[in-house]
């Protein structure tokens, strides 16, 4: 008869890719914790509006959003992968590192479009881009759902980062037209 040995504590690395992976804390939230991780970045975008006014319009910012975004993906990536073996699991729902990338990569066209963000008019875009991406994340239409069948890190990520940018796009589309 063979006893089997009691899971080790989680390691320091453990500890960092948990807390990476679940967007800081957002994934432990009891309700609807990919919406937490989408808010953070919707919410952290509206606060520098509101603090630094027209510092989030700027094509710079856009150039910043994106290199935060492939940066967060590359991480969130190994977070996922560590997270997601540690607990067993290949979609851990405490894993919403992916859902702020693609939030974060929803919104990161929107400087591109050549218009004055300014007004209602910025906090309308916070919310379509919110509920876009969170309608794309959830649907999950054509090619995003088939990104679901890739395994560990990279399956975490590869759907919402598609989705992202498909928000982009379709955000970008939008703001060029109105």
């Amino acid at each position: 008869m063979t006893v089997d040995a009691a899971p080790s504590a989680p390691s320091a690395l453990d500890r960092l890719a948990r807390f990476i992976a679940s967007g800081g804390g957002a994934g432990f939230l009891p309700i609807a914790p990919g919406t937490w991780g989408s808010g953070i970045v919707t919410g952290g975008l509206w606060l520098l509006h509101l603090f630094v006014p027209g510092i989030v319009v700027r094509p710079i910012a856009g150039l910043i959003m994106l290199a935060a975004a492939l940066a967060l993906a590359w991480i969130g990536i190994w977070a996922g992968d560590r997270v997601a073996n540690r607990l067993g699991n290949d979609d851990p729902g405490e894993v919403v590192i992916d859902e702020v990338v693609g939030q974060l990569l929803t919104y990161s066209l929107l400087p591109f479009a050549g218009r004055e963000w300014t007004g209602w008019s910025f906090e309308i875009a916070l919310a379509a881009g919110f509920f876009l991406f969170r309608g794309l994340d959830i649907l999950k239409p054509g090619p995003i759902d088939d990104l679901q069948n890739l395994h560990g890190g990279l399956g975490i990520m590869a759907d919402d980062f598609l989705a992202g940018i498909v928000g982009a796009c379709a955000m970008l589309g939008a703001a060029m037209l109105l």
